[in-house]
């Protein structure tokens, strides 16, 4: 059975796309869209940036999949990397810089030859050239939207696969089944966070005190039925009135969640949400509002994003167009806003929903300005819980499914249905059965108003389901033939028309033409072609790694006996002690990954129950979250022994590979900025000067820099920079002493400090164990701070001469110590 394992070239090539040419298409798609003069490009954008970001979020370690999942996962990949391909002109560069990367001049034979270029130059940190100026991002809605949805799809489809919905093995090109709806599917609980959604935004209105009558539309959605589209996170892009709506809107979006998120300390519950709506209108900004448990939270501290076209409001409503006579949308068009609708019921249908759609209630982005419709795929649906309109009465069971079939009916047959009877499901039967039905409906919309308008048959009054869930049912099937109908006109092609004109009375959707021929199955070969040659600079981060199964036991049981009397160690020092003495550790590694649920429990160890990550700077990428889980390994060994520490973070690696050594100089100012007493170094690089002349610096004024040895064994000395005479050069030894067989030999007339350093316990990796110098140096480090705030607070009792202090808080006098 095929698998994605860590060292394969699946995911190692899925890894190098994150770290190295996900951040350049983040960075065009913030200037994108800054600069874009369409919405609904801007919307696609922002999507895209998002769902850029969780590329390898549902693959996780040795995840098995069977043959056909596996050559799916391949096909979906596939698409992702020919999008970044067509991303990707090293002309720009030429023009640009007057040279084009040398990586791009070669007759590279690779399957996508400009990635791999992209990959190798960002990958060598003295790059000359400004990678982003290469990253062209589509312009155009159609494009723009194509592009989102290909990395949606990816992430669902591997959303799915991660929790065990097989259901899409079945399928085959010739006969697209959907999954068999049931009591426990997906979407039910899709449906109990958007009524979540529904309750929070009434409740907030009805306790605002406002008494002015807001209006919300809700953007319409599609996505698959075999579950991929359905997480326990739901996003909706809305459009709200404000308290004095002066035909003005405020865009808003909605993250609506089951829990909130790790990193909530950002996040503000609103008191007042029509004040919000209201400052945000003001000041041209659409709104990002998280909802949970029917409350609004909004972030404190993400930056604002600009409406940059005022004009553009969903303001046009379908039964305006189709009052017109003269339909604007041709049969492709039909069938992909009918089934843009139908996913929407399907997703927000619950009891509590007793409105029913008709075509008053379904709005267009409409620029009245330039008299056009944007993205007529995805209308915005009136709000069920902000309308006031008593629902229509009618002697049936199923009232949504009846009027949901007179709105598809309408949609496919260009115009609008005046009921001239009582009873108008009857004349809707008697509709869709007649000859200019027969003639303007494909199969599958045609079996979609047949589902509805059948769904009172007696069969169903025996069904043990109740009402709701049998309606939901319907929705679901209808959903499917829908899908059917719109497969037949291909009508997710990104050559679709975006923009539909007003102003003149004939449809301007092009034929649709025939698919791309398909190129060869995406292989092994071609993904290990993506990875950048290796560098020769070596390893700053050297560690040892074992299995539980091929470890040594009692190294194991040595290790945590000796951690144990770390921490015994610690309390002893601290007990009667009530103040908290602040010793700051600077860590240059990796990174941290703050959401790991050893760092986020830290505080509970802690006197003040605060976060003992008090900064973080990433000298290598744009954020300092741990990549590879070195540094996050080396921060939780200071916070088991010392958990009082305050601890400042500088990631100057995204790997174990050295990113060069400028940053390394850049840390150390950075942290000496904090002041910090200890930093922490659990790496080798190539001797420089610069290097060496900061960690003077700082040594001269106090600061104690505790650097690993090196784990190349006894045939190789130490390592740089713990050859400096200005560092506490740290060897690795196991819980009971003896030295490890990776140090260097001791060298006379120098210090050899060793402590516990071998099979230490992995945060990062259930059931793994650590050994190197790397890991025997925040041990140290640990240990020194906790008696520099023994004697910090001995000293402010009044029980230590400062004297001591001045003595202690420096290399020497910490030598001395050990």
């Amino acid at each position: 059975m095929p698998s994605l394992e860590a060292d394969g070239p699946e995911l190692q090539a899925l890894d190098v796309i994150r770290r190295l040419v996900v951040p350049l298409v983040e960075k065009n798609i913030i200037k994108g869209t800054q600069n874009a003069q369409s919405l609904a490009v801007q919307n696609s954008l922002d999507l895209l940036r998002f769902e850029m970001s969780s590329l390898l979020f549902w693959i996780t370690k040795g995840h098995e999949l069977n043959d056909q999942e596996h050559d799916t996962f391949l096909q979906d990949l596939q698409s992702v990397l020919q999008l970044l391909e067509g991303f990707i002109d090293p002309q720009v560069v030429g023009r640009g810089k007057g040279k084009i990367p040398e990586a791009f001049n070669s007759n590279d034979k690779r399957r996508f030859p400009k990635l791999h270029a992209v990959i190798q130059e960002a990958s060598q940190n003295d790059t000359q050239f400004d990678l982003e100026t290469i990253i062209s991002l589509p312009e155009a809605e159609g494009p723009a939207r194509a592009a989102c949805e290909t990395v949606t799809k990816f992430n669902a489809n591997n959303q799915r696969r991660c929790d065990g919905d097989h259901t899409g093995s079945s399928r085959t090109q010739a006969d697209q089944k959907s999954t068999e709806f049931h009591a426990d599917h997906p979407c039910i609980r899709q449906s109990q966070l958007c009524s979540s959604m529904f309750k929070a935004w009434a409740h907030h209105f009805g306790t605002s005190g406002c008494h002015s009558h807001h209006a919300g539309k809700l953007q319409a959605c599609a996505f698959e039925l075999d579950g991929s589209g359905f997480q326990d996170v739901v996003q909706h892009k809305m459009y709200i009135s404000p308290c004095n709506p002066e035909n003005r809107w405020q865009e808003v979006t909605c993250t609506v969640v089951c829990n909130l998120p790790d990193a909530t300390s950002s996040l503000c519950e609103i008191d007042n949400i029509c004040q919000a709506i209201g400052d945000s209108l003001s000041d041209e900004e659409m709104l990002s509002l998280w909802i949970c448990s029917e409350r609004i939270w909004h972030d404190s501290e993400a930056d604002p994003s600009l409406i940059n076209n005022l004009h553009i409001s969903p303001t046009l409503s379908l039964e305006q167009i189709l009052r017109q006579h003269t339909c604007k949308f041709g049969p492709n068009g039909r069938v992909t806003l009918a089934y843009s609708l139908a996913c929407t019921l399907l997703r927000i249908y619950s009891a509590e929903m007793q409105q029913e759609w008709g075509p008053e209630d379904i709005y267009f982005l409409y620029n009245s300005k330039e008299r056009t419709i944007h993205e007529p795929d995805y209308p915005y649906v009136t709000s069920t819980f902000l309308s006031d309109r008593p629902p229509v009465k009618i002697k049936n069971r199923f009232p949504v499914l009846i009027h949901f079939a007179k709105l598809l009916l309408e949609i496919g047959l260009g115009q609008l249905f005046v009921p001239k009877r009582l009873r108008f499901d009857i004349e809707l039967m008697e509709w869709a059965q007649s000859d200019d039905a027969k003639e303007s409906l494909v199969q599958g919309h045609f079996n979609a108003v047949m589902e509805c308008l059948q769904a009172k048959k007696t069969g169903r009054m025996d069904d043990p389901m109740d009402e709701e869930t049998q309606c939901r049912k319907v929705l679901f099937n209808l959903v499917s033939h829908l899908n059917e109908a719109r497969n037949s006109y291909r009508a997710l092609d990104p050559k679709r028309t975006q923009k539909i004109s007003m102003l003149d009375s004939t449809s301007i959707e092009p034929t649709v033409d025939h698919l791309p021929p398909q190129q060869h199955p995406l292989s092994r070969k071609d993904l290990s072609a993506l990875l950048p040659t290796k560098r020769s600079s070596g390893r700053m981060f050297d560690e040892q790694k074992l299995q539980l199964c091929d470890a040594d036991q009692s190294e194991i049981n040595s290790a945590e006996e000796f951690l144990e009397l770390a921490e015994k160690f610690y309390e002893c020092s601290i007990s009667g002690i009530t103040s908290s003495p602040d010793i700051r550790i600077a860590i240059l590694d990796t990174g941290i990954q703050t959401r790991n649920s050893f760092i986020k429990g830290a505080k509970y160890n802690r006197n003040d129950q605060d976060f003992p990550i008090k900064a973080s700077k990433s000298f290598v990428s744009e954020h300092p979250d741990d990549e590879c889980g070195h540094g996050t390994n080396i921060a939780s060994l200071i916070l088991r022994i010392f958990p009082q520490a305050n601890l400042y973070i500088a990631k100057i690696a995204r790997g174990l590979e050295q990113d060069g050594v400028d940053q390394i100089v850049e840390a150390i100012k950075w942290a000496r900025t904090f002041n910090v007493h200890i930093v922490n170094m659990s790496f080798s690089i190539p001797k420089t000067s610069a290097v060496k002349k900061i960690i003077k610096e700082a040594e001269n004024d106090g600061v104690i820099m505790f650097v690993a040895a090196s784990n190349k064994g006894i045939n190789t000395g130490r390592s740089f920079p713990a050859t400096l005479d200005t560092v506490l050069c740290i060897h690795a030894a196991d819980g009971k002493g003896n030295k490890g067989g990776m140090n260097p030999d001791p060298e006379p007339h120098r210090d050899n400090f060793s402590t516990l350093g071998v099979a230490i316990p992995s945060i990062w990796e259930n059931g793994v164990y650590l050994s190197g110098t790397s890991y025997a140096t925040p041990v140290a480090a640990a240990m020194a701070a906790v008696i520099l705030a023994f004697i910090e607070a001995a000293v402010a009792a009044g029980q230590m001469p400062k004297e001591i202090r001045d003595e202690a808080f420096d290399r020497q006098g910490m030598k001395n110590v050990g």
